[in-house]
């Protein structure tokens, strides 16, 4: 029995713009993993069960946190159960809260033309219009309106809608572009997708209408079944013993992707530590080159994602990260020698909430405490989570990228103008605040210290000329709207409820 709105109940209606006709955006969003890409990064929503359709007394099942992403110590979760419903195959679907946060809940999403006039013209038969048409009522109507639940609850859905169909125009814009190459309804072999870039890149390419298949340890197998790897299916290897799926499994692959590796941001860099760094890498695509080589139908792409320290100065005594990047890229010889064309993208620091350098920094500049690393004056070379996906996508379909690529946003910037800028975006206050090069070092080891986070080797000039070069347009080529779009803060009142 689904739960009926009293007086109290409230309206919000988002629309915008999609660059596809009303079929081609519906059929996105009908894809397994649509809502993966759509889930805002800072909402931390659990999926139980993902309905196999968006037809009509399907249901989906979430745990959805009641305290905001960054309080894990209060580990608050309700159940979300929806239902859809009001199923028209190309125009819209509803789903409507059975049990949940709200006191009722009923969310319709339409695609409609872009024009109502009898003779449309061909650009508006190219578009559509996305509306997402939200009446809910609050637990406790009308003393938690009054409280100012209302207030917060209509800031935090203009901020998780505008995301999305800022996301969704992205994707389809991108793949678009992909279709036009001939780059649609492919089969792509995925290594590393549990990543913060792997989970997302699984995301884009099966919304997008591709077959992804993970390739993953047999020791890490177990979740192989749960719901974010819907439409998904897997493969076992082990590269630490040289185990391999037999080589007719491997055969027909359009593209295979290895993003795989251990993360070097989250151990002090002991002898140890440093040999898991490089078998998780260099072992691995070792392995995975050779046996690509050895296939009747290789893919036609190798894909790898390098380092940006592999654009360090030579000199006399290479860095740690400078050997293990020249290695990595190196490892894939065997495939390129049969005439695989390889691709290594040598990214930057990626800026993303799911993960990464911003996932730490973000809940203590919140409260405050943003402080400068170093002196400040150390370069930052950074790119967007989402221009990480495109970059990847453009190099699957792009036949004159091969080797090193540079994937690092147009604007470097660095530690100073970093910190300025993610206080500004979160309208927090500059205190002008460093934290000493020894202090730096203390915390997270001296190489790590001195490689990563203050590290001048690398010059400011560097630049992503060849993706830039063969077309590529960047979606957050600046600092400042890569920062809004990945906290989803544009307002002061925002940045309060993310605290919440």
């Amino acid at each position: 029995m689904l739960p009926a709105f009293n007086q109290h109940q409230h309206e919000l209606l988002v629309e915008s713009q999609l660059p596809v006709p009303p079929a081609v955006g519906f059929a996105w969003h009908e894809r397994p993993q649509a809502f993966a890409r759509l889930n805002p990064p800072w909402e931390s929503v659990r999926l139980l069960k993902l309905p196999a359709m968006l037809g009509n007394n399907e249901t989906a099942i979430l745990q959805v946190p009641l305290t905001g992403r960054f309080h894990p110590w209060l580990p608050l979760w309700k159940t979300w159960v929806a239902r859809h419903h009001n199923y028209q195959a190309g125009v819209q679907f509803t789903d409507t809260q059975v049990t949940g946060p709200f006191a009722g809940w009923t969310h319709t999403h339409r695609l409609l033309p872009a024009s109502s006039s009898t003779e449309p013209t061909a650009l508006q038969t190219e578009t559509c219009l996305l509306q997402d048409d939200m009446h809910f009522q609050l637990p406790l109507a009308p003393l938690s309106d009054w409280l100012g639940g209302l207030m917060a609850i209509r800031l935090k859905l203009r901020r998780m809608f505008r995301y999305r169909h800022e996301i969704t125009q992205l994707d389809l814009e991108r793949h678009t572009l992909a279709a036009r190459h001939g780059f649609h309804h492919k089969r792509i072999l995925l290594v590393g997708a549990s990543g913060m870039v792997g989970q997302a890149l699984t995301a884009f390419l099966v919304s997008g209408g591709h077959t992804v298949v993970r390739l993953v340890r047999n020791d890490n197998s177990a979740n192989a079944t749960a719901p974010q790897w819907a439409g998904t299916t897997t493969l076992q290897w082990n590269p630490k013993t040289g185990e391999i799926p037999p080589l007719e499994a491997l055969e027909g692959f359009d593209v295979c992707i290895h993003l795989g590796g251990a993360n070097v941001a989250t151990h002090r860099w002991t002898p140890q530590r440093k040999q898991v760094l490089w078998e998780s890498r260099v072992q691995s695509t070792a392995l995975l080159a050779t046996t690509l080589a050895q296939l009747v139908k290789p893919p036609q792409v190798f894909i790898t994602a390098s380092g940006i320290s592999a654009l360090e100065a030579d000199n006399h005594s290479p860095t740690f990260l400078k050997q293990l990047a020249d290695a990595w890229e190196k490892a894939a010889e065997p495939a390129q020698a049969v005439g695989i064309r390889c691709v290594q993208l040598r990214l930057g620091v990626v800026l993303g909430l799911q993960g990464g350098m911003l996932q730490k920094l973000c809940f203590p500049f919140l409260i405050g405490g943003g402080i400068v690393l170093g002196a400040g004056h150390h370069p930052l070379h950074w790119v967007s989570l989402e221009d990480v996906l495109g970059a990847i996508y453009h190099s699957c379909y792009t036949p004159s990228l091969s080797g090193g690529i540079t994937l690092i946003a147009p604007q470097v910037v660095n530690q100073q103008q970093f910190t300025v800028t993610l206080n500004e975006v979160l309208y927090r206050p500059h205190l002008g605040l460093h934290l000493p090069a020894k202090m730096t070092q203390w915390l997270f080891g001296k190489e790590f210290t001195d490689t990563v986070l203050l590290n001048t080797t690398i010059p400011t000039t560097v630049q992503p000329t060849e993706l830039l070069n063969t077309g590529f347009t960047f979606a957050f080529p600046t600092l400042l709207p890569a920062l809004r779009f990945h906290t989803g803060v544009v307002s002061p009142l925002e940045s309060l409820i993310a605290l919440v």
